[in-house]
């Protein structure tokens, strides 16, 4: 690859564990606030990876955002105004603590105006439909409490649909060889409360997916997960197309290292709540560079 080509990372996130403390649901660790969690270091980690090349910026996918209008969009408010987009469905996120701690939780950060321009131009050269918005980050790309490394974020597509998804992966892949970090972030297994994929099955496929992230055709091993017998269970299909964009942004040369894969064990500290991170949902922080 070229020694100026900037890498291409997979986050996996779920924004429960992320922000419950312990008080608030079986014993949830705060993810990413308390030192004694056990993701602290592969969290280290990958902020380690983050600027390792000293990336003149972050071009950022969330699953959190998928436009409404045709093709994508691009977020042009150089401030970096925060959305939160905390999922609702958690019966045990009260509106006292949402109001109290989470809407509380900054992260301060810039645009760059070079930096969208080749955002722009990637999309444009590479035939996806895109418009500019003044939107914000949302708390997927909360990476600390400040950072001076600007940021643009790109949304994904609206419609479910997995060859825009790689689409919109190979025309950002331009933006590497200028420097500029591609992160793709969403959980890529989600379960729903009636728990209709076992323990079993989830580790199963988080293998499955550590598999296809270092495999030598990365996006085709991704594109293969939709056969797995576990892909038609899970009920959030947006999660997944953060890792078909990261696997359709990596380029001929490219080599992968798994930052963090997770737990290959079944047991759970958490009473049986489904974390998100550790044990049979487990954690693949890839990097291709």
């Amino acid at each position: 690859m070229s020694s100026s080509r900037a890498p291409v990372l997979y986050i996996p996130h779920s924004v429960r564990p992320a922000y419950l403390g312990p008080a608030d649901f079986r014993q949830c660790p705060v993810e990413m606030f308390e030192q004694t969690s056990r993701m602290r270091p592969a969290l280290l980690k990958l902020g380690d990876a983050l600027v390792a090349k000293k990336p003149k910026g972050f071009v950022v996918i969330s699953s959190y955002w998928a436009n409404d209008d045709h093709g994508v969009a691009v977020n042009e408010d150089s401030t970096n105004p925060l959305v939160y987009k905390y999922d609702l469905r958690d019966r045990a996120l009260t509106r006292s603590k949402l109001d109290g701690e989470f809407f509380n939780v900054r992260f301060t950060s810039h645009g760059d105006a070079a930096m969208l321009d080749a955002v722009k131009r990637a999309l444009k050269d590479g035939n996806v439909p895109f418009e500019s918005k003044k939107r914000g980050l949302d708390n997927g790309v909360m990476f600390g409490e400040k950072t001076d490394i600007p940021i643009v974020q790109v949304s994904l597509y609206g419609e479910d649909d997995i060859k825009l998804a790689t689409e919109l992966g190979k025309a950002l892949s331009a933006v590497r060889d200028q420097g500029y970090t591609l992160v793709c972030i969403g959980q890529p297994l989600t379960r729903p409360d009636t728990q209709s994929i076992s323990d079993s099955e989830s580790m199963d496929y988080m293998r499955a997916v550590r598999d296809a992230v270092t495999a030598d055709d990365p996006l085709k091993a991704t594109l293969a997960l939709q056969d797995n017998p576990v892909f038609p269970k899970i009920p959030f299909k947006r999660d997944y197309q953060p890792l078909v964009v990261a696997t359709a942004a990596v380029l001929p040369g490219d080599k992968s290292e798994i930052i963090a894969g997770g737990s290959d064990s079944v047991s759970r500290d958490y009473l049986g709540y489904d974390t998100g991170y550790e044990g049979p949902m487990g954690w693949v922080l890839s990097i291709h560079k």
